[in-house]
């Protein structure tokens, strides 16, 4: 019964420490104000969306600068959104993407309080580059991108909104490259959903037909960016949502996409991936772990020493090392004990 004991005891241990640190981290902060927690430099925001805004704040204890997202819970039609971004947040933890450190709650906002990401949206980028971007630059982006996504897919998470709006920029400064950060969970879902949520011109053919969500929904929102990326341009004929709608609707959707694979110029590499990141059946097209694999980015690929460790990766390590440690004082104490004997 002793061993019995002690084995759920491993168990239960081995289970909290295989979930996710972030999630462990995060908390609602219901002892403060989000006004005494943090202090708001600048009224003008950081930026403005459908349902809230982003303000720059220092944390008045520690001084770090953040960004907080003020949501008004009048605007949002459905209630459920709001506590779906934050669990969907509270699971993240990886270098692209956008970290949740804590959130407030009251009765007409949801304050979300986020790391500070100071650059531009990708769309902004795209719009200074209007012919598209290099090759291997679109490389570097598009890893990152799939980093992400892979990681919100395996978090049991499908983000359904993915587009050059949703990746910022962070880093670029004294020499360094800058990296794209993922952000907006607001219509993130598990793979059970059947509402048709997202950003019209980057819905799969499947969601477009109101099928239930995959993880091959977001790999075409991916396709479309990179197609974006390429050429400036999107993989259709128009960039006006009523006439995509009307395309949509009328069947004649597939035959444009397809016109435009066929005249897509560039390497043979890039040709092949945008292709099959825009295969129109979610069963031909190409999963997030295979586009990782895919040789248009291994003019991109890091090393695993200059992949940026995550909260969790620091975790893991330091709980490995401190094992090691005291599986050689294990070892040290019985050869000093077998010395001694032999002696």
């Amino acid at each position: 019964q002793l061993q019995l004991k002690q084995l759920q005891q491993q168990k239960a241990t081995s289970e909290t420490f295989a979930e996710p640190l972030a999630r462990r981290l995060i908390r609602k902060n219901s002892r403060l104000g989000v006004a005494e927690a943090y202090t708001f430099p600048n009224s003008v925001p950081l930026g403005t969306g459908t349902f809230g805004v982003v303000f720059l704040a220092k944390h008045n204890r520690t001084g770090i600068e953040r960004a907080i997202k003020r949501i008004d819970k009048q605007l949002v039609p459905d209630p459920q959104m709001l506590s779906r971004e934050v669990e969907a947040l509270k699971l993240m933890d990886h270098p692209h993407v956008c970290r949740l450190v804590e959130y407030f709650e009251t009765s007409q906002h949801m304050w979300l309080v986020t790391e500070l990401c100071r650059g531009e949206e990708l769309c902004d980028r795209l719009l200074n580059m209007p012919s598209g971007l290099a090759e291997a630059e679109v490389a570097r982006l598009t890893e990152q991108m799939l980093q992400a996504t892979s990681h919100v897919h395996q978090r049991s998470v499908l983000h359904r909104d993915l587009k050059p709006e949703n990746f910022l920029f962070v880093g670029g400064r004294d020499g360094q490259r800058d990296d794209l950060k993922l952000i907006d969970f607001g219509t993130s879902s598990s793979s059970r959903s059947t509402a048709t949520v997202g950003t019209l011109m980057y819905m799969s053919p499947q969601q477009l037909r109101g099928e239930p969500a995959s993880r091959s929904d977001d790999v075409w929102s991916l396709g479309v960016i990179v197609h974006i990326l390429l050429t400036g341009q999107f993989p259709f004929s128009t960039n006006d949502d009523r006439r995509f709608q009307e395309m949509s609707d009328r069947g004649l959707l597939q035959k444009d996409v397809q016109e435009h694979l066929a005249a897509l110029r560039g390497s043979p590499q890039a040709v092949d991936f945008v292709q099959k990141l825009l295969a129109w059946e979610s069963e031909e097209r190409i999963s997030v772990e295979d586009a990782l694999q895919h040789p248009f980015l291994s003019n991109c690929a890091l090393s695993p020493q200059e992949v940026p460790l995550s909260a969790e990766d620091v975790y893991q390590r330091c709980a490995r090392f401190s094992a090691s440690c005291r599986l050689r004082r294990i070892v040290m104490a019985a050869w000093w004990h077998l010395r001694l004997f032999l002696c």
